[in-house]
């Protein structure tokens, strides 16, 4: 009789570790990257839950600038949604390193039925054993290797993170290239419909001089050869164009022939130079450039499996308990305990432990050389980047006198030439000199524009500076 009770008492234990362990199954416990004190950035929780809905968009009726077509382009370009799976990959690879620290627990339900033959292949009888089992098994220690895994996890998340952001600043940089650009191509369409019209009224001119003796032919001929070249300006600022807008549209996500109607573009007709110097700016891009951030958790990751790798070459115990019962159709059953510690010394793998460590090593000698690497590039395109701001800013007020010339001289050589004063050659060229100046002007305001956004990009995102920070 006391047999019997503890029986069922080893038995409802043995139950109830079953059931645990079938939950564990079907119930996993989430652990959020939060719950890990990851490092998070400003409205990331937002972004994500934005970035899991179906991207799917119907463009405002009202004109879109440029804000409205990042803001598109952050939540539809494919690029921002593969950088947001490699984070979720990557917390799921942090989630499974961090599994090594939780004990393993497995439970089977077996079922064996046996036979026996005599020599003369004659059944002699059947045996049915079935039963449920629950095995635990826990590392205790291992030297750091789980922990050098979980140190490497952790920081290729912050990785990933950090390339999620400067994957955002690159869709960015991308929709303002192309954004001005079509603005610029505008400009110059428009501009280059003001030369197609005085070159018309060129020709109406010398076709009057003709008719009343003043001119020979030949100025007629002269008049209409420009205003031709005009016209095939004109279709090549139309194509280019067309081949931006569709640009654009891809920029943003979207297909390349999805029509853009974007807002009025308010350039400025004069620049400033930058309000920081460029070592001010050099020193924001080596703390601010997520690439560069990102190089250097890669640096800590390859770092943590070097730990990794020795963990892997030194003993590790382990904690082992099994559970079961067993029962015997028509007989009495059996239950089974055991819990055991167990510790593995690695003697000999082929010296595989030790080509692991070196193999980590060298990842952490590249990973520090591609960082050197990747801040020499930033560097330079800083100061690139800089000089371009400076040199734009310097051409766009040498375009603005030009353009201001330009139009004067055109406007005196039409005047003499109707006075009869000039030939057509001289107009011509005046016109020529003033087309060659309008398509100055757009594109000086469109470098202009484009090498601020270059300079911010550099820089690691290139903030409005306090007027403390205004160099005299």
């Amino acid at each position: 009789m006391r047999c019997r009770a503890s029986l069922a008492v080893a038995d409802s234990w043995l139950y109830a570790l079953l059931g645990i362990a079938l939950c564990a199954l079907f119930f996993p416990i989430t652990v959020a990257a939060e719950d890990w004190r990851l490092p998070t950035f400003g409205g990331e929780a937002d972004a994500a839950a934005t970035m899991h809905q179906a991207p799917a968009f119907a463009l405002a009726d009202a004109p879109l600038g440029l804000l409205d077509l990042t803001d598109i382009a952050l939540r539809n370009n494919p690029l921002t949604h593969a950088a947001w799976a490699r984070v979720r990959e990557q917390a799921a690879a942090l989630g499974i390193a961090r599994a090594a620290y939780w004990p393993q627990l497995d439970a089977t339900l077996s079922l064996t039925r046996d036979q026996m033959l005599s020599g003369r292949d004659a059944f002699t009888g059947a045996v049915t054993r079935y039963g449920p089992a629950v095995s635990l098994s826990y590392l205790l220690w291992d030297f750091g290797a789980r922990a050098g895994a979980t140190a490497a996890a952790k920081a290729e998340l912050i990785g990933a993170q950090l390339i999620r952001r400067q994957t955002f600043q690159d869709v960015m940089l991308e929709v303002e290239q192309r954004y001005y650009q079509v603005q610029g191509l505008q400009r110059l369409t428009a501009a280059n419909r003001k030369t197609v019209a005085s070159a018309q009224a060129s020709v109406e001119a010398a076709e009057k001089q003709h008719a009343s003796g003043l001119v020979t032919i030949g100025d007629v001929y002269r008049a209409k050869a420009s205003l031709s070249e005009a016209e095939l300006n004109l279709q090549q600022s139309r194509g280019d164009l067309a081949s931006a807008r569709g640009a654009l549209a891809s920029a943003i996500g979207l297909a390349p022939d999805t029509e853009l109607d974007l807002q009025p573009w308010a350039s400025i007709d004069a620049g400033m130079q930058p309000l920081r110097t460029v070592a001010q700016t050099l020193a924001q891009a080596r703390t601010a450039r997520p690439e560069l951030l990102a190089a250097k958790a890669d640096v800590r990751a390859a770092r943590a499996r070097v730990r990794q790798a020795v963990g892997n070459g030194l003993p590790s115990v382990n904690l082992n308990a099994r559970a079961g019962h067993t029962r015997i159709a028509h007989r009495r059953g059996a239950t089974d305990y055991s819990v055991g510690a167990q510790v593995e010394i690695p003697l000999f793998s082929g010296f595989r432990h030790r080509h692991e460590r070196a193999q980590a090593e060298a990842r952490v000698e590249r990973a520090q050389a591609d960082r050197e690497i990747l801040l020499r590039q930033v560097e330079t395109e800083v100061w690139q980047a800089y000089q371009n701001v400076l040199t734009a800013e310097q051409t766009l007020a040498s375009s603005a006198d030009l353009l201001q010339s330009a139009s004067r001289a055109e406007e005196a050589a039409r005047g003499r030439y109707r006075n009869g004063l000039e030939n057509i050659v001289d107009l011509l060229a005046a016109q020529a000199t003033l087309a060659d100046a309008r398509a100055r002007r757009v594109q000086a305001q469109v470098n202009y524009h484009a090498a601020l956004a270059d300079l911010g990009h550099a820089a690691g995102g290139l903030p409005l500076p306090h007027a403390k920070d205004a160099q005299p």
